[in-house]
């Protein structure tokens, strides 16, 4: 269950990517850093499984370099370093980073947004 969400969330930043990018006629490389330690399973089934398959599926015109936390900045910086240019994106839960904006609990945890169960149960089956 949690490959799928974890394919679903990497197979919509590659149909973003690749729409961004679509005019451009070299492969584009896009660092991603995740919260994930260069060990961890998660960080090797995206670089071992998942990259080759985008690779294949955009024609080489699109891949995505997933690093390790801290591999560029450290964990709290990176949404800053996606907003000036230092890596292409962040994998990891925004909710991180509800001390820097309070809009982040929100984003990154949907039930906080909510104020009764009934609201819950319509998104998950009307939503």
């Amino acid at each position: 269950m949690k490959f799928k969400g974890l394919t679903a969330l990497a197979a919509a930043m590659a149909v973003t990517a690749a729409a961004g990018f679509a005019g451009d006629v070299a492969a584009r490389t896009l660092k991603v850093q995740t919260s994930s330690n260069a060990s961890h399973f998660s960080l090797a089934y995206l670089n071992e499984v998942w990259i080759p398959k985008l690779k294949q599926m955009t024609g080489g015109e699109v891949e995505i370099e997933f690093l390790p936390i801290e591999a560029v900045v450290p964990r709290r910086e990176t949404p800053e370093a996606v907003g000036i240019g230092i890596l292409d994106g962040q994998y990891t839960a925004v909710a991180y980073f509800s001390g820097t904006d309070p809009g982040f609990a929100l984003m990154g945890d949907l039930i906080a947004g909510y104020d009764r169960a009934d609201q819950i149960q319509y998104l998950c089956s009307a939503g």
